[in-house]
């Protein structure tokens, strides 16, 4: 069962890279304002920090603590600003 988890996980992080990477060459657009009602804005520095964050946990679950903490570092030293949650994980 663990397995399965780990295999989503990879799965979920392979997605989410390659949505920012279409993002990063501006072959999707973020919109910031507007009719976003639905849906709260967020940069993308919080999303690649999010991204790192999962990836430190998935590299935590296969044993590789070394990956884990370079994700970790790299998480809080993304982006202009931090989300404060996503930073406390980090550190924790």
């Amino acid at each position: 069962m663990n397995n399965k988890k780990i295999l989503t996980a990879e799965k979920i992080l392979e997605s989410t890279r390659a949505l920012i990477n279409f993002v990063e060459r501006g072959k999707i657009k973020i919109i910031m304002e507007g009719n976003r009602e639905e849906a709260p804005v967020l940069p993308l520095y919080i999303l690649k920090q999010k991204y790192l964050l999962h990836k430190g946990y998935l590299m935590i679950a296969l044993n590789k603590d070394q990956d884990a903490c370079r994700c970790f570092t790299h998480c809080m030293r993304t982006g202009e600003s931090y989300d404060v949650r996503v930073r406390r994980e980090c550190v924790v």
